[in-house]
């Protein structure tokens, strides 16, 4: 469903809800090199910093989930704005300074 590269590493990860997997890629050796079991993914992004991806998880009440682009660690996030998500398409976000 989305895709978000990670240019320093040249790693992608793509996620597929029906299959309940996200997949991450090495897109010059074109391998497979992760892939994670997860509850209905959808969207996923780069954080701000580059650092990691970020997933959005889950049907009834999505969450987002932070992925490390180099080690693969994961942990809930919780550095998003409070709002509404609906999960198929994220953006970094940033709120607008005066």
């Amino acid at each position: 469903l989305s895709v978000a590269i990670h240019e320093e590493s040249g790693i992608a990860c793509v996620t597929n809800p029906n299959g309940n997997i996200a997949m991450f890629w090495d897109v010059s050796k074109r391998k497979l090199v992760r892939a994670l079991d997860l509850e209905f993914p959808r969207g996923v992004a780069l954080t701000r910093n580059g650092k990691s991806f970020v997933l959005s998880i889950g049907k009834a009440q999505p969450t987002l989930l932070e992925v490390n682009a180099e080690t693969f660690a994961s942990a809930p996030f919780d550095g998003a704005p409070v709002g509404v998500m609906s999960g198929s398409h994220l953006f970094p976000w940033l709120p607008r300074t005066p």
